[in-house]
């Protein structure tokens, strides 16, 4: 089972979840109660008595194990006569609850009401609590309170009368960040999912957001300066570093800034394309394929094609200047071309087709004779269309649609 320590409770615990701010009070832990002091995953722990504890100490090697730090502020018993431990160590003990990177922190005395009340009295003033709220938590821990020097203590700690308001020293503040219970803000929204009123305003500054929504009935400690009770000299405010400009190369001793540099990492110019304009029609370069084959001279004999002097088309994709040539030189594979090109007939012999030059090609045998056909096969000719007719007739119209008494089966 578990057993907390004597006089356990929670001074102040932040509302956020996610903040690890917590801390705690109680009396210093024995055996029993390291079992639940595993379960708040503390960092720190602060205990106040006469001597240090030894090494061979449980809770000295329990903290040992777990990573946690254990600090010792000596402090005498508190009696009638006096606190056991005056202005100094509480302050020493203030620090340690203002650094964030003790937390989760526990205190811890002897018995967990006297030296613990104190401190945490003394806390309460710092952030600012009315003095009858402060008796009351007092109450709560120490009935006898009547009986000890502790409020005439947190009414002059860092409240000099004014009538010697140099007699004791400021309290010098550690630097910042401080826990967020200690002067509250009001918390800001999800930046996950931001309304529409938060994003038609720029981003606050945690200065203007404490002067412009301040939540303490009182002006803000890390904005005004000041604390509306206690003498306490804050760390000076960090500058916020402008983010220096880029420095610029001078380039004025050598070159323009305006020049031009050609740079040997340049790659080869893109070829330009050739406006659509100027590109020839599909017959044009038809015909220049067929000149490129069978020459132009048999092409433009025929009135097909309009032969361009002094340019050629090759298929490399380059083109080649032509030397004109007179129309009285003529090669021998022009003129082999030309007998390519001479009209040929088409003769049906026997089944076979024939082609034959022009020249060859009598004309009586040029002439068709008309087509004859048997008596017989006009006859079986006749036959297969009246066969084809009766077909027709023997088949009925048929609907491409699906009628309901089909569906139905009556169809």
């Amino acid at each position: 089972m578990l057993t907390p320590p004597y006089h356990y409770s929670i001074v102040v615990c932040p509302s956020n979840s996610s903040d690890r701010d917590v801390l705690y009070r109680g009396s210093l832990p024995a055996l029993r109660n390291l079992s639940f002091l595993a379960r708040l995953d503390l960092r720190t722990i602060v205990y106040i008595r006469k001597k240090e504890l030894k090494a061979d100490d449980g809770l000295v090697g329990w903290a040992e194990r777990r990573g946690v730090t254990l600090r010792w502020v000596k402090a005498e018993e508190m009696g009638e006569e006096s606190l056991g431990m005056g202005r100094n160590e509480v302050l020493d003990v203030l620090k340690v609850i203002l650094d964030t990177t003790n937390y989760p922190l526990y205190i811890a005395d002897l018995d967990g009401i006297s030296h613990t009340t104190l401190i945490v009295a003394c806390l309460r003033k710092l952030q600012g609590w009315h003095q009858d709220s402060i008796i009351n938590e007092i109450c709560r821990f120490e009935p006898d309170h009547e009986d000890l020097p502790i409020l005439p203590f947190i009414n002059t700690f860092l409240s000099p009368p004014p009538s010697k308001p140099d007699s004791e020293p400021a309290f010098t503040l550690p630097a910042p960040p401080y826990p967020s219970w200690l002067w509250p803000t009001p918390t800001t929204s999800n930046p996950s999912s931001p309304s529409t009123k938060q994003l038609n305003k720029s981003v606050p500054t945690p200065t203007s957001t404490a002067t412009q929504s301040n939540i303490l009935p009182f002006a803000h400690p890390t904005t005004a300066r000041r604390h509306p009770t206690m003498r306490i000299t804050f760390p000076p405010l960090q500058t916020p570093t402008s983010p220096s400009a880029v420095p610029t190369p001078n380039n004025s001793g050598t070159q323009s800034p305006l020049s031009r540099n050609n740079s040997s990492r340049r790659g080869p110019l893109s070829p330009v394309l050739a406006p659509e304009e100027n590109k020839p029609s599909l017959m044009e370069q038809a015909s220049a394929v067929v000149q490129a084959i069978t020459g132009e001279k048999a092409l433009s004999g025929l009135g097909l094609v309009q032969p361009k002097a002094g340019r050629m088309v090759s298929f490399t994709g380059e083109d080649q200047p032509k030397v004109p040539q007179s129309p009285e030189t003529t090669s021998p594979a022009q003129d082999s071309n030309e007998s390519e090109f001479q009209p040929q007939v088409i003769e049906k012999d026997n089944g076979k087709v024939v082609v034959k030059p022009e020249d060859s090609v009598d004309e009586t045998e040029i002439e068709t004779e008309p087509e004859t056909y048997d008596d017989e096969e006009e006859d079986e000719y006749e036959e297969d269309e009246d066969e084809d007719e009766d077909d027709d007739e023997d088949q009925q119209a048929t609907s491409q649609y699906i009628s309901a008494l089909d569906l139905a089966g009556f169809g």
